[in-house]
């Protein structure tokens, strides 16, 4: 009797220990399931904020733009495409933007109205433009071309014969050295004992006479020196328009 009640006391401990046992191993699975629920939650900011995804692309040749600037404008979110063209920008707020994707050689493209809200993830395509070229900004001219050698053209004596005179006005280019680089005629006025003759008019005696007159004005115009014009503290080059006078009473320019 006295081995029974032995045998019935070990049986009572060994069952106890194993039922403690058994509790340890459930708490410590609680626990695991309990940090990995912890560790998959999604953070807040990410169910609070919007996300823009997309691409920027060339409107005439459709490659990839580099190196674009896209921007939520009003914030301080923004972000530069890549070698494909794509960009993603995180973390915007929920609301009404514009978006602003600029990048150097190309017009600026803003889209309107973007409607973001927490967890969405908006996608905007640019097609961005290249700048038009535009004409260089006006050159501030310090000095105009000052005239130096100014020799006057030779008045032909078959003009002088039948009393023709006139007016040939001439675009001088002078170079930076204040040579005449280049003679241009823009117009010529020629009378006779006082009337004007047009070219129509002319017989190809008269008209070979008034080719002279111009060709002695250019022949003068060549010699002609300046001091040449200046800008931004440089000299440059520069068109003048003069005119060469053909006169019985006064020769000269």
């Amino acid at each position: 009797m006295t081995i029974i009640r032995f045998l019935l006391s070990v049986s009572l401990i060994v069952l106890a220990s194993m039922m403690s046992v058994r509790a340890d191993v459930l708490d410590d699975s609680s626990s695991t399931r309990m940090l990995a629920s912890e560790m998959v939650e999604p953070p807040g900011d990410a169910l609070s904020t919007g996300a823009l995804v997309g691409t920027v692309i060339d409107a005439d040749t459709r490659l990839p733009v580099e190196n674009a600037k896209i921007e939520v404008l009003g914030t301080e979110r923004s972000a530069f495409s890549q070698k494909d063209g794509q960009y993603k920008i995180t973390g915007v707020d929920q609301g009404f933007f514009q978006i602003r994707a600029i990048a150097d050689g190309y017009d600026a493209q803003v889209m309107n109205n973007i409607r973001l809200e927490p967890g969405m993830t908006q996608q905007l395509f640019f097609v961005v433009k290249k700048k038009k070229k535009t004409a260089d900004d006006p050159v501030h001219i310090e000095k105009m071309p000052i005239v130096g050698y100014n020799p006057t053209p030779t008045y032909p004596y078959a003009a002088r014969g039948i009393r023709m005179e006139g007016t040939v006005w001439l675009k001088l280019l002078v170079n930076v050295e204040g040579s005449v680089k280049n003679v241009v005629v823009t117009k010529s006025v020629f009378t006779q004992r006082g009337k004007t003759i047009k070219k129509s008019e002319m017989n190809a005696r008269t008209s070979r006479i008034t080719d002279d007159m111009i060709a002695s004005a250019i022949s003068a115009a060549k010699q002609w020196s300046f001091q040449p014009a200046v800008a931004k503290g440089k000299s440059i080059e520069m068109w003048v328009t003069l005119p060469f006078n053909f006169s019985m009473v006064r020769k000269h320019y």
